[in-house]
C-alpha cells in the first residue's frame, strides 16, 4: 500500500485534473482481470483515478458533511436519538477508516451510499432547527387567507 501511495504521488499529473484509465505501469505487478490496471487498495485513490482530485474533494466532502450534520443533531437530542446517531457516526467512521486499505467494489456500494442516505434521512428528522423552521411555514400558510375570502377583503 506504501508503494501505492508513492506511485499514485509520482504520476499525479496523470490522474489529478479527470483521472486515468490506465494504471498499469504505476506497480510490477497488475490484477489478473485488466492489462492496463494495477490493484488500487485505496477508496480515497480509486476516487482519484476515476475522476480526479475534484471527485476526491466531493467524495470527502460528503463524508464530512455527514460527519458534521451527526454532530450538530447529537448536541440537541435525546438520549435515544443520541445513541441511534452514535452507531451511525461510527459505521461512517468505520468506513472512512476502511477506505485507506480497501477499494470498494460491487455491492459493498450499496451498503456505503444507503449508510450516507440514512444519515441525511434521520438527522434530518431529528434536526430541531429544521423542524422548527418547517413548523413556521407551515403556521404561515394556514394563517394566510383562502382565495376568496370575504374576511381577507374587509381586512
Amino acid at each position: 500500500r506504501a508503494r501505492l501511495m508513492s506511485a499514485a504521488f509520482e504520476h499525479f499529473s496523470e490522474w489529478a485534473l479527470v483521472g486515468t484509465d490506465y494504471t498499469r505501469h504505476w506497480m510490477p505487478t497488475g490484477v489478473s482481470w485488466s492489462p492496463e490496471h494495477t490493484d488500487i487498495t485505496n477508496e480515497y485513490l480509486v476516487q482519484g483515478v476515476a475522476g480526479g482530485v475534484p471527485l476526491i474533494l466531493a467524495f470527502v466532502g460528503i463524508l464530512y458533511l455527514c460527519f458534521r450534520k451527526i454532530g450538530a443533531v447529537y448536541s440537541q437530542s435525546d438520549a435515544r436519538t443520541a445513541f441511534v446517531l452514535w452507531v451511525l457516526g461510527v459505521a461512517l467512521f468505520s468506513h472512512s477508516i476502511t477506505f485507506f486499505s480497501v477499494g470498494y467494489f460491487d455491492q459493498i456500494f450499496v451498503v456505503f451510499y444507503s449508510l450516507v442516505a440514512a444519515i441525511a434521512s434521520y438527522t434530518n428528522c431529528h434536526d430541531k432547527s429544521v423542524l422548527q423552521s418547517h413548523e413556521e411555514s407551515s403556521e404561515q400558510i394556514l394563517a394566510q387567507p383562502e382565495v376568496g375570502d370575504k374576511t381577507a377583503i374587509s381586512q
